[in-house]
């Protein structure tokens, strides 16, 4: 009976973080301005979500709850608080940069069908960058994890802040990207010139 749960809830987990990565995928879309969702990368990315992103977050949130264990539930907040900065340290040095590497290469192999050879490069090319900014943002989500949420709910509280967090870092790339543009000015010289030429073609009409 027990593993019959066990199974169930590992299935439950996976089919969450399927459901979670479509959405994620729907809503990174949108915010890059697709006119249409493809459902395809949706799917794509949900794949990825069932296959491993549910299975490995509700196997490794098990084995972080065994390695760093309350010895005594009556120790006190300071020693929960001891334990769950064990589980995000390890979290974050491990499962994170070996996730974000896996799904760097997974979206660019399979999602964007670049080949092994560009998806490899990617993955060296983006993963310090992905990292940095997830450290930004995980070890919060992370603690808030391991300190309040109950281990079943957990898969389920991860997969939503991912869909979170695809928004928040699209949503501030594409903003910093407009500021960007907006903040450029052309050269005195380049002004002149473009006026020349602008009452140089009203001329002509």
């Amino acid at each position: 009976m027990g593993s019959t749960w066990a199974w169930r809830q590992l299935l439950g987990d996976a089919l969450i973080a399927a459901l979670l990565a479509f959405v994620a995928d729907a809503v990174a879309q949108w915010l890059l301005g697709a006119k249409r969702l493809v459902l395809r990368r949706c799917a794509v990315m949900s794949l990825y979500g069932f296959i491993w992103y549910g299975p490995s977050n509700h196997l490794w949130h098990g084995l972080l709850t065994e390695l760093f264990n309350q010895s005594s539930p009556g120790q006190g907040l300071l020693s929960k608080a001891h334990v769950v900065a064990q589980r995000v340290a390890l979290d974050q040095l491990t499962y994170a940069p070996c996730n974000n590497s896996l799904m760097i290469f997974y979206i660019a192999a399979v999602a964007d069908r670049l080949g092994l050879k560009a998806a490899l490069a990617k993955v060296q090319s983006e993963l310090l960058a992905v990292q940095l900014r997830g450290w930004r943002f995980w070890p919060v989500v992370q603690s808030i994890n391991q300190f309040f949420v109950p281990l079943r709910f957990r898969v389920l509280f991860n997969s939503t802040a991912a869909v979170c967090w695809t928004a928040f870092v699209i949503t501030r790339t594409r903003t910093r990207t407009a500021r960007r543009r907006s903040s450029l000015k052309w050269p005195p010289e380049f002004e002149v010139q473009a006026r020349h030429i602008h009452l140089e073609s009203a001329k002509l009409v």
